[in-house]
């Protein structure tokens, strides 16, 4: 199942099921790409991955609990299929985060 949000220097932001490219997605997609480019001192990068239902509440679990950190690391390691916006540099961001350390104003 596909999902999609924003992740940073302090973890998942925001994780939406779904498909960005479909119509009843694209405007939210579009304003996250806004939110993401507007925070890039943090690593924003919007993030669309392919995972399975079980890891997906795994990471909605760690989300709930206020665990931002643990989910998108949870994430990270149970991605099938990766696709990033096309900020620049959001694959080296990707790589970094998460990070707290990496926010200016932390």
């Amino acid at each position: 199942m596909k999902y999609f949000g924003i992740a940073d220097a302090h973890g998942i932001e925001s994780f939406i099921k779904g498909d960005p490219n479909e119509e009843e997605h694209s405007r939210q997609a579009m304003i996250l790409n806004l939110r993401a480019g507007a925070n890039r001192h943090r690593h924003a990068v919007v993030y669309v991955v392919d995972i399975p239902e079980d890891t997906a509440e795994e990471v909605d679990d760690l989300i709930i609990a206020g665990n931002y950190i643990g989910a998108l690391e949870h994430l990270k390691s149970s991605i099938k299929e990766l696709q990033l916006t096309s900020l620049p540099g959001a694959e080296k961001s990707w790589g970094l985060i998460p990070n707290p350390d990496l926010d200016p104003y932390h």
